[in-house]
């Protein structure tokens, strides 16, 4: 999933990749090097990251699965503040990325 979307990106002159994360790396570094967060971890990093995002003003596309009522919630009332797709069937989400990735 990730691969194929960093791949679309360095087919698109228009997108530019500006950080790529990887389990335990933290976010809060790399705010500035990106517009938006394109997510297919797990719960527990995705709601880590949507708190950091959202202080920092960031978007997020979510194509991360298994969410609780009470964490839908939470992206519910982030997505009132911050630009958020919440996409969790990964291949609605994946090539929804990709379609945007083309525009």
């Amino acid at each position: 999933m990730g691969q194929a979307l960093i791949d679309a990106v360095k087919h698109n002159p228009d997108v530019s990749q500006g950080s790529l994360l990887d389990r335990g790396d933290d976010l809060s570094l790399e705010l500035e090097k990106f517009d938006i967060l394109v997510d297919f971890t797990r719960p527990e990093a995705t709601l880590e990251y949507l708190s950091i995002c959202q202080g920092a003003g960031k978007g997020m596309v979510i194509g991360t699965t298994g969410f609780s009522n009470d964490e839908l919630r939470l992206i519910d009332k982030a997505a009132k503040v911050i630009p958020i797709v919440f996409a969790p069937n990964m291949s609605v989400g994946v090539n929804l990325t990709l379609k945007l990735l083309e525009t």
